[in-house]
């Protein structure tokens, strides 16, 4: 049950409901500049002062375009790279909340997760880029699932009931560079980047009487 009084003690577990924006950077896109929503639900734990976990899920999408795209010079006549894309998104980690600022009723905190993160880019028709082989390299495939190790950093306040609400800003760390299908044709080095800013809505889910 839920405690609504001004005397509850600080609850262990906390429900966290979230909306951010993001923005991919990569071979189609050199600064982030495109932002589109991914939804985050996640479960925060609180049983110790400075250090605790969380389980996340987030979904939603990332959109990419450049009209003056800087391929490779040896891409063969019958390749036809592609320019644009949309790419949904599945993201579920587990992350270490470390509290560099812990408060009763305010939080500053960095977050170091680890996960996995499902994507699937596509066209402007809704196709699936991956099925299409004469968007890459002859016999350059990926699959739909990687690694990834996201780190922010974020502020959360609760009232004197324990609802919170806060702010996180980082990045996904993805350990892939086809969530826009551009490989081997591409000239940025490394992997494609996704940067995040979260605003949240802390619920606690078991507060109670000293």
């Amino acid at each position: 049950m839920i405690v609504m009084g001004m005397h509850a003690q600080a609850p262990t577990r906390w429900l966290e409901v979230g909306l951010s924006a993001n923005a991919y950077k990569g071979d189609l896109s050199a600064t982030y500049r495109q932002w589109t929503p991914l939804y985050h639900a996640a479960l925060h734990f609180n049983r110790k002062k400075r250090l605790n976990g969380s389980l996340q899920l987030a979904v939603g999408r990332i959109t990419g375009q450049s009209l003056q795209p800087r391929f490779t010079e040896d891409i063969p006549a019958e390749r036809n790279p592609n320019t644009s894309f949309t790419t949904s998104l599945v993201a579920a980690q587990y992350a270490l909340r470390l509290n560099v600022i812990s408060r009763e009723h305010f939080k500053l905190y960095v977050m170091q997760g680890a996960g996995l993160l499902r994507y699937a880019p596509k066209d402007q028709e809704g196709k699936r880029l991956a099925d299409q082989s004469a968007t890459r390299a002859p016999n350059e495939n990926y699959g739909v699932v990687t690694l990834m190790l996201p780190t922010s950093l974020g502020a959360v306040y609760t009232f004197p009931n324990y609802y919170g609400v806060g702010f996180q800003a980082g990045w996904f760390n993805a350990m892939s560079d086809y969530l826009d299908n551009v490989g081997t044709y591409g000239t940025r080095q490394g992997n494609d980047r996704i940067a995040s800013y979260r605003f949240m809505f802390w619920i606690p889910l078991d507060a109670q009487q000293p």
